[in-house]
């Protein structure tokens, strides 16, 4: 005798949805009754991170910025000049981070002792910054000099002649965390 597969028949396929959403939805979650907030993403594009939004109209969402799609895009630029967004490396942000390795860097064409500005989208509160530099193509920081560190906003004088990987490591202020970026100086 021959064994026939079972088929379900779709008109249950629609009650089998409701089920499992009624299962879903009951679960408890936060405990409270109250719906949560909706939340959109934003894609990203190279070297830019996606931006998360809430429209909770709770007013201490409103004084931070964001947390939940990670550290905001640094651009370095020399003054005047188009900024260029740094090759994010490792980073700790909310609940999340990455690891990364010493990275080449975005290029960016500058002037020998030229002043660079560092500007963050979106804008976040900086506690402290270290800046430092090798030779272009270094796999790791071995050898790193430090181009400068401080608190608050982030400007530097490109170091001399050559092609340098610069990151910008940056301790968020209110303890939101912490993230590097590096840029492929060409300092002519």
């Amino acid at each position: 005798m021959r064994s026939h597969p079972r088929r379900v028949s779709t008109a249950l396929v629609p009650a089998v949805v409701i089920a499992l959403a009624a299962c879903v939805g009951s679960s408890g979650g936060t405990g409270s009754d109250a719906p949560l907030p909706p939340v959109t993403a934003t894609a990203a594009g190279p070297g830019v991170t996606a931006a998360v939004a809430s429209t909770a109209p709770s007013s201490s969402l409103a004084a931070q910025p964001s947390v939940g799609g990670g550290p905001p895009a640094a651009r370095l630029a020399a003054e005047g000049g188009e900024p260029v967004a740094g090759q994010l490396g490792t980073f700790v942000w909310g609940d999340g981070g990455s690891d990364s390795p010493w990275l080449p860097g975005a290029p960016l064409h500058v002037g020998a002792g030229e002043r660079l500005v560092l500007a963050l989208s979106p804008a976040t509160a900086i506690g402290s910054w270290r800046a430092r530099y090798t030779r272009a193509g270094a796999g790791d920081p071995a050898g790193a000099t430090l181009l400068g560190r401080g608190t608050g906003d982030i400007a530097l004088t490109a170091p001399a002649r050559g092609s340098w990987t610069v990151e910008i490591a940056i301790d968020f202020a209110d303890a939101l965390g912490s993230a590097s970026y590096f840029w492929r100086l060409e300092v002519e």
